[in-house]
């Protein structure tokens, strides 16, 4: 029984890290149950001034568009690729999430990048272990100050630990001057881009 609250806490905070360690542009979020739902989204975009949601999703911070009933928070957010994910929280859930604003690509704007940059931009970056890996695209792409990205990769850097102990490989597709390249580095290496 105590090695299964261990298991369960550790995953608690490896979903909590990986949450936290999200990028999001919001675009909609809603709040309520079956056709009771309100349109929050402006509640949600004032509550991350400092670039930051974390909450716990309740009547309190929404009021109650339905009474009774158990209600669901629905928040989808845009990549920096133009992609929209959409993520659902149940009442009582904690909400820890990176927000960011529409000139967080240091390209141009998040969605469409500026033609005429000719810099450093990540394409796609995965790290993990197989089948366990997690996206760090937005995460390498928020590091980008200059022509050459360096860091060491650890699972601190990129977030989190997708494959608890194994062996991770930091896979990263990018473009450079208008030329694609990839390169693989494996974890504890400090990683030169381009």
């Amino acid at each position: 029984m105590r090695f299964r609250s261990i298991v369960f806490l550790t995953g608690v905070v490896l979903l909590l890290s990986i949450l936290s360690a999200a990028q999001c542009l919001i675009q909609r979020a809603t709040y309520g149950a079956g056709f009771n739902m309100a349109d929050v989204t402006a509640r949600v975009q004032s509550m991350a001034p400092g670039g930051q949601l974390n909450f716990r999703v309740s009547n309190s911070v929404f009021g109650d568009p339905a009474p009774g009933m158990k209600k669901i928070f629905q928040l989808t957010c845009g990549d920096w690729r133009g992609r929209n994910h959409t993520y659902h929280y149940r009442e009582g859930d904690v909400v820890a999430m990176a927000i960011v604003a529409t000139n967080y690509y240091p390209g141009g704007t998040w969605n469409r990048p500026n033609p005429a940059y000719q810099g450093l931009r990540i394409i796609e970056a995965t790290y993990g272990h197989r089948h366990k890996v997690r996206d760090v695209t937005d995460r390498l792409n928020a590091m980008i100050r200059g022509p050459v990205l360096t860091f060491q990769v650890t699972n601190v850097v990129m977030g989190g630990d997708p494959a608890l102990g194994q062996s991770k490989t930091l896979s990263v597709y990018y473009v450079v001057n208008g030329r694609r390249a990839h390169r693989t580095w494996p974890e504890g290496a400090t990683a030169n881009i381009p």
